[in-house]
């Protein structure tokens, strides 16, 4: 098992690395890198906005948002992606990050090292885009039922990460609530398998996340 804070390529038996370096290589590609004012960086929760394509066009295509969610993805998966290239010659003027849940959920991270895992990603994004605001998402809620393990281990990662804004350069941004129930149920409406979003749950993110995107961008 690799840790969260050094940086490798992802390689699972259902997403194999030559296909990971594929995903990896088209955002790098040159054709690809223009006109980017948004950067939305993360796992499947965010490559999974190409599912809904209407909302993307609509609210996030129009500030000059792009999408380099790769499927999968941790911390030191993402990592490996900034330090080939990711973000290489781009400067967004905003940054959506959401990391975190696949260090728990496939890796077995611990929360200390989850935590060391998205630090060592804010620490690297803010030396390679010294100018950019990065909205660091609280990761969200996942099983149906408040208290579990999982749910514990988040909320321990978030309330450690949460202390990294510094309303200049990082902003925290903590909506899981909108995705559950009054008493912390995950929906199958929201959350079709307790973990990733159905269209219903990238709606409820999208009218959160579009007004605080079009707030840091005219900061």
């Amino acid at each position: 098992m690799n840790n969260a804070w050094t940086p490798v390529e992802q390689d699972k038996e259902w997403f194999p690395k030559a296909k990971w370096l594929d995903r990896h290589a088209g955002h790098v590609a040159p054709t690809q890198r223009d006109g980017i004012n948004v950067l939305f960086l993360g796992d499947s929760i965010t490559e999974g906005w190409v599912g809904v394509p209407d909302i993307w066009q609509r609210e996030f295509a129009p500030l000059g948002a792009a999408n380099y969610g790769i499927s999968g993805d941790e911390t030191q998966h993402v990592l490996w992606r900034l330090q080939n290239g990711a973000v290489a010659g781009l400067n967004p003027k905003v940054l959506s990050l959401l990391v975190g849940t696949n260090n728990i959920g496939n890796s077995r991270h611990t929360a200390a090292e989850t935590i060391q895992g998205i630090r060592a990603v804010v620490a690297d994004l803010r030396r390679r885009l010294p100018a950019t605001r990065i909205l660091l998402h609280a990761i969200f809620p996942r099983d149906r039922h408040a208290d579990t393990e999982f749910r514990r281990t988040i909320a321990a990662v978030n309330t450690d990460i949460a202390t990294l804004a510094d309303n200049q350069h990082i902003f925290w941004f903590d909506i899981g609530s909108i995705f559950l129930e009054p008493d912390g149920f995950n929906p199958g409406h929201v959350m079709v398998d307790a973990l990733h979003l159905a269209p219903e749950g990238y709606a409820r993110w999208a009218v959160k996340l579009a007004p605080e995107l079009r707030r840091l961008l005219a900061l």
